[in-house]
C-alpha cells in the first residue's frame, strides 16, 4: 500500500452485502490496523448480521448510525462533544489519553468505555454527561497535570490549547498533588526548525503516528518510561 493511503486509517475498504430474511444484512467489514513503526498495516475483518444502520440511545434520544461507526464518530454525528486529545480522525486509533470516555449500556449494565476504540452496537445506550463520566474525565485531566508546568500566560500556545480548553470544561477546580513535579527536557532538538519543551507534552502520540503513517519517515517515537517518556528521534537522527 502506498504511503500516502496509510493516513485513511479505519477507512471501510469493501463491504460485501447479501440480503437475508427480516430486512437484515449479512456483511464483512475490513479495515486497516497500524502495526509496529516500519512495517505495513494489517487488515481486521469483522463478520455478523445487522440491520442497514444501528440504532443508538444518547441521552434522551434515538438516532441512527452506520454499523461501521465508533462511538466518537456517532457521537459527532449526533452533535455531541466529547473531549479528546489522542484521536484524530486521519490517524490510527491509539486510546491512551483515556479523555474520551462515556458510558454505555448494551444490556449488561453500565460500563465506561474509550469512544474512540468502541464501535456502535444496535440498541445501545450512550451517556457522554453524567456524574460518573464527568468523574472520570476529572481524574484523567488531575493526572495530566499532575506534572504538567503552570507556565499558560508564557506558553506560545495559550488561547490554543486543547488541554487548556478541556480542562476548562471537563477539569477539576484543583490539584491534590502537592509535591514536586516531575522534571523533563525543556529543549528537545528535533530538527532543524524544531525544538521541543517536553515538560508540555502529554504523549497523545499524534505526532509519532503521523511520522509512521503519513510521512512515511518514522523519525519519532516515544523514548523513556512511565512519567518520564517523552517523543524524540533516535541518537543523531531528525
Amino acid at each position: 500500500m502506498h504511503r500516502e493511503e496509510d493516513a485513511l486509517m479505519r477507512t471501510l475498504l469493501d463491504t460485501e452485502v447479501e440480503q437475508v430474511p427480516v430486512s437484515e444484512y449479512h456483511f464483512t467489514l475490513r479495515y486497516l490496523i497500524p502495526r509496529a513503526p516500519g512495517q505495513d498495516v494489517r487488515e481486521r475483518a469483522f463478520t455478523g448480521t445487522i440491520g442497514p444502520h444501528d440504532r443508538v440511545h444518547f441521552a434522551g434520544t434515538d438516532i441512527e448510525v452506520d454499523p461501521a461507526m465508533t462511538l466518537i464518530q456517532a457521537c459527532e454525528q449526533a452533535g455531541i462533544e466529547v473531549p479528546r486529545f489522542c484521536y484524530h480522525e486521519r490517524l490510527s486509533i491509539a486510546g491512551n489519553c483515556r479523555m474520551c470516555l462515556v458510558e454505555v449500556d448494551t444490556g449488561r449494565g453500565p460500563m465506561l468505555v474509550t469512544a474512540c476504540t468502541n464501535e456502535v452496537v444496535d440498541g445501545m445506550s450512550v451517556d457522554t454527561n453524567n456524574e460518573s463520566v464527568a468523574k472520570a474525565q476529572e481524574s484523567v485531566l488531575e493526572f495530566l497535570l499532575a506534572n504538567h508546568p503552570l507556565d499558560c500566560p508564557i506558553c506560545d500556545q495559550a488561547g490554543e490549547c486543547p488541554l487548556q480548553i478541556w480542562t476548562y470544561k471537563y477539569g477539576p477546580e484543583g490539584s491534590r498533588f502537592e509535591s514536586n513535579k516531575v522534571h523533563k527536557p525543556k529543549r528537545v532538538e528535533l530538527g532543524p526548525n524544531v525544538v521541543l519543551d517536553a515538560e508540555r507534552c502529554i504523549n497523545c502520540t499524534r505526532c509519532t503516528r503521523f511520522t509512521r503513517e503519513v510521512s512515511g519517515t518514522g523519525q519519532l517515537s516515544i523514548i523513556g518510561r512511565g512519567e518520564k517518556n517523552y517523543p524524540s528521534t533516535a541518537p543523531g537522527e531528525t
